[in-house]
């Protein structure tokens, strides 16, 4: 079985016209190599003497055909490679037959790359150079802890109170003019049953009461001598039935109409034009609009605070809304539900509401409770303080340069108490409104130069 090497190297069938002129044969090649004058004396007899041979180091079968057809080569002999052209393939892999034309290439290469390397140092060392030396901190105000919370809850918009209307007396529905969604004036028609068979009642009961009064006046103009006391009283107090009778029918006529009692938005109706409806049924839904109010659920603790009168200031983010909208307390249920234990808290907008704002709608409320009785404090977290070799508790101080986003931290010692959430009050240090390092201030030092840490994105620290 051949090898890749000798199957590569095997002659291909040479053309007719180099079959007609001879082509070099395997023996060919072998007596090209006998008569080789190259070659050196093995110690044959008649010769010089034999010497000792040294060892043949293993070819490869390419490194021997090579050499096979260098010799052949020698004798004048034209080696195949089994291609067309006769033209012997040099080894990739050999470095010494380099030849002048590709020197000449990497040369021509190299004189294109080593400029754009040489050009490129520069840029890198003076992306070094600009890059910023000064660590970001995260900066925070002090500010004086009045003592209260400050708490966010979602909350739902209620009108100031939500009536539904309906009939004293069952009838047809004849007329429904509002429309649902549409705010009514004080006053306005909202709905009215079929007024005859409320009129023929007022004209019977008039009729029934004329005629008692007429028998009450004949009674009591004939006298005692002719009728008895007693018929006439009977007869005064039919009269009276009457009178109420009829009263009841003119009632039960103006029942048969409903009217806005305040200025509303009818939010809904139950009932549809023609159908037949009963006493108290409701009809239609109102909200009174002359008060938006938010109700919120609320923990005891929150309940807590307001019922020691606190100043409370709270304010409601609204969709669609750019500002929050200022809110002030308006009352409290005073028992707690039968789920999660919450009491349900209600604030009043105070100012000029969005137009679109309707009942139902979604609010987040941040409600601050202020104890007037509590006293004022700077708290600071932990990450703020360091201590010093002594154990004494500093901050450190930014001072900032004219530019305000670079400046150097100063160490200034404080005294600290514990305080609630894990805070510490400064029971003695800086005063309110000066900027110190809120996180990070165990890895920082006095003198230390820093810049302002402006958070994420495109314009901040990190990008």
């Amino acid at each position: 079985m051949a090898l890749p090497a000798d199957r590569d190297r095997r002659p291909a069938d040479p053309p007719p016209a180099d079959r007609r002129r001879g082509d070099p044969s395997r023996a060919t090649l072998h007596r090209a190599l006998r008569h080789d004058p190259a070659r050196k004396p093995r110690g044959r007899a008649g010769t010089a003497p034999c010497q000792r041979r040294a060892p043949r180091r293993r070819r490869s079968l390419l490194h021997r055909g090579d050499h096979v057809a260098a010799s052949a080569v020698a004798a004048g002999a034209r080696p195949h490679d089994g291609s067309r052209s006769g033209r012997h393939r040099r080894p990739l892999h050999d470095l010494r037959q380099v030849t002048p034309t590709t020197h000449r290439g990497l040369t021509t290469l190299m004189r294109f790359i080593l400029p754009l390397i040489l050009a490129a140092m520069p840029l890198s060392l003076h992306a070094q150079e600009t890059a910023p030396d000064r660590p970001a901190v995260k900066l925070m105000q002090l500010e004086i802890d009045d003592g209260g919370i400050s708490r966010r809850f979602f909350g739902r918009v209620t009108a100031r109170s939500t009536v539904d209307l309906a009939f004293q007396a069952g009838g047809q529905v004849d007329s429904l003019p509002i429309a649902e969604g549409e705010v009514v004036p004080e006053g306005a028609l909202l709905a009215q049953l079929d007024l005859d068979p409320f009129e023929r009642k007022v004209a019977q009961a008039r009729a029934e009461l004329d005629q008692a009064n007429r028998e009450l006046a004949r009674r009591e103009q004939l006298g005692p001598d002719v009728t008895s006391q007693a018929q006439i009283d009977s007869t005064r107090t039919n009269a009276e039935l009457a009178q109420v009778a009829y009263d009841d029918a003119v009632a039960a006529l103006d029942d048969a109409t409903l009217h806005a009692p305040f200025d509303s938005l009818l939010a809904s109706r139950y009932a549809e034009q023609y159908a037949t409806v009963g006493a108290g049924e409701p009809i239609v839904r109102i909200h009174d609009m002359s008060e938006l109010r938010v109700h919120i659920e609320v923990p005891e603790v929150i309940i807590s605070y307001v019922g020691t009168n606190p100043q409370i200031e709270a304010s409601a983010d609204l969709v669609g809304s750019d500002e929050p909208l200022p809110l002030q307390y308006r009352e409290f249920t005073a028992e707690a539900s039968d789920v999660g234990q919450t009491y349900e808290l209600s604030l009043a907008f105070i100012g000029e509401v969005p137009e679109s704002l309707l009942p139902g709608a979604s609010a987040t409320v941040t409600m601050t409770l202020t104890d007037p009785d509590a006293t004022q404090r700077i708290l600071v977290p932990p990450t703020a303080l360091q201590y010093s070799a002594d154990g004494t508790a500093q901050v450190l101080v930014y001072e900032p340069d004219d530019d305000g986003m670079t400046g150097t931290l100063r160490a200034q010692p404080v005294e600290i108490e514990p305080a609630e959430n894990g805070y510490f009050e400064l029971a003695a240090g800086p005063e309110a409104g000066t900027e110190i390092v809120a996180a990070g201030a165990s890895r920082l030092a006095d003198g230390d130069a820093v810049r302002r840490y402006t958070g994420l994105g495109p314009s901040g620290d990190e990008q």
